[in-house]
């Protein structure tokens, strides 16, 4: 039966507890035949040495044999075998996504708890894990801008990654230009249908020697789409650990900068909201996934069934015919 097992696969594996059934019923029967004492009593053996031996009697342990197999070969059925004969591979084709960071001391804010930044890295984490068919990567930005994590299809890298994002590791200030710029040049080089980079922020370019709407004409240029995403509080001013800082969002330039590029700009007031923003983007950017496999899976229970239930009735039929016992 075992070889009738191989490249099998079972679409209720659980059935298979069931086999308890007939190894209980292999345990009770031999303890049983152990203990079994002889019907027919006499004072001595000598009448019986001359008896002929008939051939049946080391059969008489076949028709609980033929039960046991024909359980196991039941449960088998239960567990619904299938044969599954066409094997081919699958193509998934993915986006290639770059998400670009302001990480200058403006984003220690704590308008969002804990702050700007703690929230803006737990959100795009979220994000990674959702975008199962796409290669990420991660730039950040401040006065000046830095590849934290290349393109990869290993999420784990890039949220690993993503927990290692803090202020103060660049040049403050916010580059905005060249945040994008970086990004661009990260996917220029990309064969992927879709190209995309979000690009989040919470001040006004004030660094760096590319512009915003330079960088968003070469992103258009080589079909990058961006999605800007301005985060912060509608208040005057918020709190740094160093201090006051004065909110300034340049809206008008983040609009400009995902119009020009076929995105669309975003307004996150607070964590939730910056959640929802992460979501729509994940809902405007899903992954084309082309199938090219064709499985052909053939039922087997019905066989095991059949060779089960006659198993059992090939048992009840010799225990009650050729190998029936006298009480």
């Amino acid at each position: 039966m075992l070889l009738f097992l191989q490249h099998t696969l079972f679409r209720n594996p659980e059935a298979f507890f069931l086999l308890a059934l007939p190894i209980g019923y292999a345990i009770w029967y031999g303890v049983k035949h152990t203990k079994t004492f002889a019907s027919l009593k006499s004072s001595g053996s000598e009448a019986l040495e001359d008896l002929p031996t008939s051939s049946l009697s080391g059969l008489r342990h076949l028709p609980v044999i033929l039960h046991i197999l024909g359980l196991i070969a039941l449960v088998v059925a239960l567990a619904r075998p299938q044969e599954r004969d066409d094997w081919s591979d699958s193509t998934v084709e993915g986006i290639d996504i770059v998400l670009a960071m302001d990480v200058s001391s403006s984003m220690l804010a704590t308008d969002f708890k804990p702050n700007r930044l703690g929230v803006a890295k737990e959100m795009a984490s979220k994000f990674v894990e959702k975008r199962e068919n796409d290669r990420l990567g991660l730039i950040i930005f401040a006065g000046e801008s830095f590849t934290q994590c290349p393109l990869t299809i290993d999420h784990r890298v890039v949220q690993n990654l993503l927990l290692k994002v803090n202020a103060g590791n660049l040049r403050d200030g916010t580059a905005l230009g060249m945040g994008l710029a970086t990004s661009v040049h990260r996917l220029k080089e990309s064969e992927a249908k879709s190209k995309v980079v979000v690009l989040l922020t919470d001040g006004v370019n004030n660094q760096g020697n590319v512009s915003p709407k330079t960088a968003a004409q070469i992103a258009s240029t080589f079909g990058i789409k961006v999605y800007s995403i301005g985060v912060g509080t509608n208040q005057e001013y918020s709190y740094t650990p160093q201090g006051r800082v004065k909110n300034e969002i340049d809206e008008k330039t983040l609009k400009e900068v995902a119009s020009e590029t076929g995105g669309k700009y975003f307004r996150a007031k607070s964590a939730k909201e910056l959640e929802n923003v992460y979501a729509e983007i994940d809902k405007l950017e899903t992954s084309e996934i082309s199938v090219t496999e064709y499985n052909n899976f053939k039922e087997k229970f019905f066989l095991y069934a059949i060779v089960g239930f006659s198993l059992i009735l090939a048992g009840v039929v010799l225990k009650n015919t050729f190998l029936r016992t006298l009480p």
